[in-house]
């Protein structure tokens, strides 16, 4: 055999090979919104991934240009989040043919930064919850109330449990993350909030 015919050969393996390599996963738990048409459904899965610097760093890096896009498309963009299928819908925004950031890694980016807000806003707020938990755990043993009502009572209560679980587990390395960014950040949530007002 010539030995421009293996080079040909070992080339289109090596190609083969490296075409069917997975994505770089740059953002922990991407892989979850396979195939989700909302960050909902897996919410409290994509969450257990801790946000790092890294990830900080990737979403403060592509947010400007996104929310120059957005605030250009304000229409599409509260479009999109309004949908009821919004991860969908935001994937086909037009936004991310030009964005080293795809659709997926920002949403969830976003969902991160948002849940870390929020924990930093109230910074009582886990304690606030276990207190709540308790008064549903009474509910729950309360006969007088109806069980179609102890069920939906039920069901907060897991939430409720899963949410504290995970602000116990990634709160304060989210919580660090966010405070060497905190002014970057900011502004950019302000952005945010304010396209399509």
């Amino acid at each position: 055999m010539k030995i421009g015919v293996v080079l040909v050969l070992v080339a289109a393996i090596l190609a083969a090979i490296f075409v069917s390599l997975p994505k770089e996963q740059r953002v922990g738990g991407v892989e979850l919104l396979e195939d989700q048409s909302d960050v909902e459904d897996v919410m409290f899965d994509v969450l257990a991934f801790p946000l790092t610097e890294e990830e900080l760093e990737l979403f403060l890096g592509g947010a400007d240009s996104v929310l120059d896009w957005a605030e250009d498309h304000p229409n599409e963009w509260v479009s999109a989040g309004e949908s009821l299928e919004p991860l969908v819908a935001v994937r086909e925004l037009k936004v991310w043919r030009r964005e080293d950031l795809d659709a997926d890694e920002f949403s969830l980016l976003l969902a991160k930064v948002l849940f870390t807000l929020e924990l930093q806003a109230d910074t009582n707020s886990v304690e606030g919850m276990k207190k709540e938990l308790a008064e549903m755990e009474m509910d729950l043993r309360d006969t007088s109330i109806p069980a179609e009502h102890r069920e939906l009572i039920r069901e907060g209560y897991e939430q409720f449990e899963q949410l504290i679980g995970l602000a116990e587990k990634v709160g304060p390395v989210n919580r660090a993350v966010y405070l060497k960014h905190q002014d970057r950040v900011d502004a950019l949530m302000l952005r945010f909030d304010a396209v399509g007002e």
